[in-house]
């Protein structure tokens, strides 16, 4: 007869060997899962070859196959589908390429190695191909070694992704980029002009200034000089942006630049100009913020109670914890609580002031 102990390890064994079974049968149920899945996008992409995959998604007619898309997305997420399979399937360049980016979509939460190795393996056959194009210069986007960057850098040119290259670069201070960026402020393309300078904000790179302050200025004056609200409207967009990377760049030039828009009458360059002289960080700035922050508002409306919170964020933010400033703080608290009673106003303005206030204190 089994004693007490050797019954245990004996039911404990069946127990083992009966879920190393279940997951080996749960696994290859799994495997053809994936198999299926594919060849139904296969064939709908015989039968809907011009479509693109927007058009897949919202079409209700595919209900079966979204549901399944989503079912295995959930499986991979789990630990539960092959990761070698969907490399497999999605470097198949016989499938089609909505069978292949639906793969790509239900393996982007893995790791970096497994993401670098797909886009390696895609890119270089998907010139045909924005989507699956776009997405593998995502997947090695998130790797960081110099030879992913050097791969990215080599196809810079393609205007497709010249934005989504560039960034990815400047976010890993590649230096490359500077030039390349200097040369797009000056494009007719408006919409390249702005992801130019945010580029350079990513960057960082003090010596971006100049250029900067030269394209600010020629685009103020072209607005000014402009009738069309779209135009005009893009001008400030642009101008606004241009603000906010100067602080981002954090060059000291910029000092009396900055204190000027702080002062501007326009509140959405107003702002940004005083965010960016936190960021900058000079006790120069203190002053004028100081005098923004406190200065009477006749209309008290909720323009400047804003502003005044943004001041003392700026302020927070250049660290300059001498009385006076915590004074000027106390007393646009005072203000600002005021104005928030008379105007119906929630609370939180002030809170986020007090809480400004007391990092700073500290």
């Amino acid at each position: 007869m089994l004693n007490r102990n050797k019954m245990i390890k004996l039911i404990v064994g069946f127990i083992f060997v009966g879920v190393i079974a279940f997951n080996a049968n749960s696994s290859a149920v799994d495997s053809l899962r994936v198999e299926n899945l594919f060849a139904d996008l296969d064939s709908f992409y015989i039968q809907y070859e011009e479509r693109t995959f927007g058009e897949f998604i919202v079409d209700t007619s595919n209900t079966a196959i979204k549901k399944e898309y989503v079912k295995i997305e959930s499986l991979f997420q789990e630990g539960n589908i092959d990761t070698f399979q969907l490399m497999n399937a999605i470097a198949d360049t016989h499938k089609s390429w909505i069978a292949r980016m639906v793969g790509m979509w239900i393996i982007r939460s893995a790791s970096v190695n497994v993401l670098s190795q797909i886009g390696r393996e895609i890119l270089p056959v998907t010139t045909e191909h924005l989507e699956l194009r776009r997405l593998s210069i995502a997947f090695l986007a998130t790797d960081t070694t110099q030879e992913a960057r050097d791969i990215l850098f080599d196809i810079s040119d393609e205007s497709e992704f010249w934005f989504l290259i560039m960034e990815t670069l400047a976010q890993r201070n590649d230096n490359r980029v500077f030039p390349l960026a200097i040369d797009s402020l000056q494009s007719i393309d408006f919409t390249r002009k702005i992801r130019a300078v945010m580029i350079l904000a990513d960057l960082g790179d003090p010596n971006a200034y100049q250029p900067l302050l030269s394209l600010y200025n020629e685009l103020d004056s072209l607005r000014l000089q402009s009738d069309n609200i779209d135009t005009t409207e893009w001008f400030k967009d642009i101008e606004a942006r241009i603000i906010t990377t100067l602080g981002a760049i954090g060059n000291y030039n910029t000092l009396n630049f900055l204190i000027d828009k702080a002062q501007d009458e326009s509140y959405y360059f107003s702002m940004n100009a005083i965010e960016s002289l936190g960021e900058l960080g000079s006790t120069d700035a203190v002053s004028i913020l100081i005098e923004i922050m406190i200065q009477p508002n006749p209309e008290m409306n909720k323009v400047s109670v804003f502003k005044r919170l943004k001041c003392a964020k700026a302020l927070n933010k250049i660290g300059d914890n001498r009385q006076e400033v915590l004074s000027a703080i106390e007393q646009a608290i005072d203000i600002v609580h005021q104005d928030c009673i008379e105007q119906g106003m929630e609370i939180y303005v002030e809170e986020q002031m007090l809480e400004a206030y007391n990092q700073l204190k500290k």
